[in-house]
């Protein structure tokens, strides 16, 4: 079964396709862009965003190619999914073709699920689910879904949750939206579909660590692309907002992680009103680690409260009355 989303500013198109043909998928592209189909009904309400959680091993079709190219022009960005064979994007279609925005999955913690394609043609990750490795509930993506295999009319409303780049490029098709209803609400021009690709990848998060494989810019940052898009943050105009950091629990070690020479992850934890002593802690792995720690803002190598500087990775940081 493929299913493909198509996103308008105020409205979504689903279609269901039982056993389609590649053939049905460009034609339901070309219509939902306000392309012309043989024996069809023009689309009045042209999509701005097209999602396609779908895809298949092989070379891009010229009908795929002649489709992506015409929703370009007609002013259509089309999301597509990498695929779940832990490969190369560049062998699976529609991933391989131009005129396409490429989204791998990425699991819980922000590193790249073991399933999902990769490769140069990746444009950025969204969240997909890891599966089993992250147990559930937070290996999955839960969302509303239907028990039939061919149709929501046959079938009952149920909830489900499920893993795979079909679950995250439809994380990047609706914050596409999103960012161009917000643009449009203020009173800008619609962006281009080059346009949209373009300020998604530019507000991505980074990884808390390297890719093992090539997955794109970053992680797609909901917030981060209606801040770029709208030149302000949404919830606090007149606010820069706290730095992006990833947050720590209490007595919650984080594990498998990794960076290049040079790089650096920031991490923040809330500590409660009270408390006598703070432990931040580093233990095993390779390589040599730093770690500073600073109250109330981002710490660095040259401005902060606390550091831990040894040789290797096993670094502590204690704090009494913090």
């Amino acid at each position: 079964i493929l299913y493909l989303n198509l996103f308008s500013l105020l409205t979504k198109v689903n279609l269901y396709f039982g056993g389609g043909y590649t053939s049905d998928v460009v034609d339901a592209v070309v219509w939902a862009a306000g392309g012309e189909v043989p024996g069809i009904p023009m689309n009045e309400n042209p999509a701005e965003v097209i999602n396609l959680s779908l895809g298949g091993s092989g070379a891009c079709l010229q009908s795929e190619q002649d489709a992506f190219a015409l929703a370009s022009r007609l002013g259509s960005l089309v999301v597509t999914s990498a695929g779940n064979s832990n490969a190369d994007v560049s062998n699976f279609s529609p991933a391989n073709c131009d005129n396409v925005m490429v989204v791998a999955a990425g699991r819980i913690n922000g590193g790249r699920a073991s399933y999902s394609n990769y490769g140069s043609l990746v444009h950025l990750t969204a969240p997909g689910g890891g599966g089993s490795v992250d147990g559930n509930p937070n290996g999955y993506v839960w969302q509303a879904s239907n028990s039939s295999d061919t149709s929501p009319d046959l079938g009952e409303p149920t909830y489900v949750g499920m893993s795979g780049t079909s679950m995250a490029s439809p994380h990047v098709a609706g914050v596409a939206a999103m960012v161009q209803s917000a643009v449009v609400a203020a009173g800008g021009d619609p962006l281009s579909p080059a346009e949209l690709q373009e300020l998604l990848i530019d507000s991505v998060r980074p990884f808390p660590s390297n890719p093992d494989r090539p997955i794109g810019a970053g992680l797609l940052d909901a917030p981060g692309a209606l801040e770029l898009a709208l030149g302000s943050d949404p919830g606090d105009p007149g606010d820069p907002g706290e730095p992006d950091a990833i947050e720590l629990t209490n007595g919650v070690a984080l594990t498998g992680l990794s960076g290049s020479a040079g790089s650096s992850t920031l991490y923040s934890i809330e500590v409660p009103a009270g408390e006598s002593l703070l432990s931040v802690v580093t233990y095993g792995g390779r390589g040599d680690v730093s770690v500073y720690v600073s109250a109330g803002e981002a710490p660095t190598a040259e401005d902060h409260d606390r550091a831990s500087t040894r040789p290797g990775n096993n670094e502590t940081v204690r704090i009494v009355r913090p």
